[in-house]
């Protein structure tokens, strides 16, 4: 379903729908019904989705064991750092360069992560993609989906310049803003060279951030247990 806002013009209905029929032909999926209206409450358009399919196996966000390590693709706050250059613009103007800004809002062409989804289910024993709440909130998802304990080196999560640049500027933990466009996995120790090569090989950033433990379901971050889930830092900036 689309939703519009009023000012919104009827071209905009046939830019949507083609990227929609083009990302469903590039992923061999078929789009099946759908429907369209407009709303006052609304400041932007918004798109919502349902995808249904059978598959003879997957791996799940609960399958992570004790010994396997973690693995992330591409960075903390990819989809944060979009949102603050975006929503934040004029606030970060004259704080940060303005292609710094026009970098991070490109951020939002990354948020798809089925090309490393594809590399790492042969490898991963469980996957996740982090999303409110960031990689903290998608890590400890994962641990207590798994009835595991995530302990994760904070300096070890990739954070890119632009977004460590914007969080800085608005006073933003990355690894608590949204999330999208990274994707969580945990690996068997003797895959994961191969994983993280496999990803390499297809132009895909991942590095290992941390090892999975016997435990109750809880993240442990520097040595700071987290077994409740934290409210996403880009909240803090939309009041």
């Amino acid at each position: 379903m689309v939703v519009f806002v009023p000012d919104d013009q009827p071209e905009l209905l046939d830019t949507v729908t083609s990227q929609l029929d083009a990302a469903a032909r590039a992923s061999g999926v078929a789009i099946v019904g759908g429907h369209s209206e407009y709303s006052t409450e609304l400041t932007r358009p918004q798109l919502s989705l349902t995808a249904m399919g059978l598959a003879e196996e997957f791996v799940p966000t609960g399958g992570a064991r004790p010994g396997d390590a973690i693995v992330l693709t591409k960075g903390a706050a990819i989809e944060g750092t979009a949102i603050m250059a975006t929503d934040f613009r004029d606030r970060l103007s004259g704080v940060v360069g303005e292609r710094t800004i026009d970098e991070a809002a490109g951020y939002f062409e990354e948020l798809s992560v089925g090309d490393e989804a594809r590399i790492l289910r042969e490898f991963a024993t469980a996957m996740h993609d982090p999303t409110e709440g960031g990689v903290l909130d998608g890590l400890l998802e994962l641990a207590v989906a798994s009835g595991v304990t995530a302990v994760v080196d904070r300096d070890a999560v990739p954070i890119r310049g632009p977004t460590r640049a914007l969080a800085d500027a608005l006073d933003v933990d990355p690894l608590a803003t949204f999330g999208s466009g990274a994707l969580l996995a945990t690996v068997p120790e003797p895959a994961v060279d191969e994983a993280l090569d496999a990803c390499a090989d297809a132009g895909i950033e991942a590095v290992r951030i941390g090892t999975v433990e016997p435990g109750p379901g809880s993240l442990v971050l520097d040595g700071t247990t987290y077994e409740e889930p934290v409210r996403d830092e880009m909240y803090r900036l939309w009041e």
